[in-house]
């Protein structure tokens, strides 16, 4: 009954998981409202390992979607699809490369707190929520490749990367397929980034302005985000092979 349970809400969690992160942002957007971050230990540590965490999110994101077979890996948005079961590049150190992403992005939206307890939070609603996908997931995964699942799932740990079993993708990297649908997660990481940033210096000090960081990282957000939107909407570069 309990697994039925977790396997339900696991179904909804699924379907809605571009939601997911909407409650830590405006827990966010709150606390650095009324909390004065002059009070913070090290508040430069704090921004540099977001800035150093959120992006790694990225890039362990591109990396595995990039090397992964066609019509995989998060591809299906409402209902569980995969065409093969990856075993190479990052699904050979982790069974949920794409979630490990997330991860590196909640931890890396939460330090712009710069409040401890905050971040433990975030960990701890991360868990709470992922654990029920990664349960439908695999119970999919089961159904569908169930020998080779299993010989996988048993040498192959759910989040924590076991460095020594990785084996190189044999997919070549399809640059098109980040460009078409990691665009958005940049833009957004790094809107908060500056947001929160930004909303800080404005309680702290009365005035609201973009410093060389901010500034710099909203420029390069802004000009990958407007170029890729303009050729996903304005060219058919974009809309070629899934394997492209």
């Amino acid at each position: 009954m309990l697994k039925a349970e977790l396997t339900a809400q696991g179904a909804w969690l699924y379907r809605h998981r571009s939601y997911l992160p909407l409650p830590l942002i405006t827990a966010l957007l709150v606390s650095v409202s009324v909390r004065d971050a002059s009070l913070a230990e090290s508040p430069l540590l704090w921004d540099v390992a977001a800035l150093v965490l959120g992006p790694l999110g990225l890039v362990i994101r591109a990396y595995t979607l990039g090397h992964a077979p066609p019509f995989t890996s998060g591809g299906n948005l409402r209902v569980q699809a995969a065409s093969s079961l990856n075993r190479t590049g990052m699904y050979s150190v982790v069974r949920h490369p794409l979630y490990l992403g997330n991860l590196m992005l909640w931890l890396g939206v939460s330090f712009l707190g710069q409040s401890l307890w905050i971040s433990i939070a975030a960990v701890a609603a991360f868990g709470l929520v992922y654990e029920r996908i990664m349960l439908v997931e695999e119970q999919y995964l089961e159904r569908e490749f169930p020998d080779s699942f299993r010989d996988w799932a048993s040498q192959t740990p759910a989040l924590v990367p076991r460095v020594a079993n990785w084996a190189p993708p044999v997919e070549s990297f399809a640059w098109r397929r980040i460009l078409r649908r990691e665009y958005n997660a940049l833009a957004a990481f790094g809107s908060l980034f500056v947001a929160l940033i930004t909303l800080r210096t404005w309680v702290q000090t009365g005035e609201a302005h973009l410093t060389s960081l901010t500034g710099g990282v909203l420029a390069v957000v802004a000009i990958v985000a407007v170029t890729c939107l303009y050729i996903k909407k304005r060219t058919a570069w974009l809309e070629s092979r899934e394997s492209s």
